[in-house]
């Protein structure tokens, strides 16, 4: 029988919530979020006009950005992760390994020309928040 180690859930919870902080800073005007509704073709009254319907939408991501935390969690732990380094490592082989090769899947069977720049954008924000997830576990 496999045993899961428990995680810290105030931990896992503090991680969820900086990479949803992360995901409002690389999508906004400022950072990437120009060009992303560029690509996507969304207007910024289209945006607007979204974003009072937006609540369950951030709900339901943060349930799955909780979930993948937790994974993590239980990762770095059965797995004697012991440096930042290594756990740097760790997000970015699940990065490769799963996010990245599930997004371009997702971005070449899509009903719309692939665009590298928006693959970019979407998985290089991924990949950032797994290590800024990892570091946040690793650190406690």
């Amino acid at each position: 029988m496999v045993v899961l180690p428990p995680v810290n859930i105030f931990v896992v919870l503090l991680a969820s919530i900086s990479q949803m902080l992360l995901g409002m800073a690389w999508y906004s005007q400022t950072l990437f979020g120009k060009p992303w509704m560029k690509l996507m073709g969304f207007t910024q009254k289209e945006m607007q006009q979204d974003a009072a319907s937006m609540k369950s939408t951030y709900t339901s991501m943060f349930v799955g950005i909780f979930l993948q935390a937790s994974v993590l969690a239980v990762l770095l732990e059965r797995l004697a992760i012991s440096s930042f380094a290594d756990a740097w490592i760790l997000a970015l082989l699940l990065w490769l390994g799963f996010v990245a090769v599930t997004q371009l899947s997702a971005a070449l069977f899509a009903k719309q020309a692939f665009s590298f720049h928006l693959f970019t954008i979407n998985t290089s924000y991924q990949l950032f928040g797994l290590v800024l997830m990892a570091s946040i576990i690793q650190a406690f």
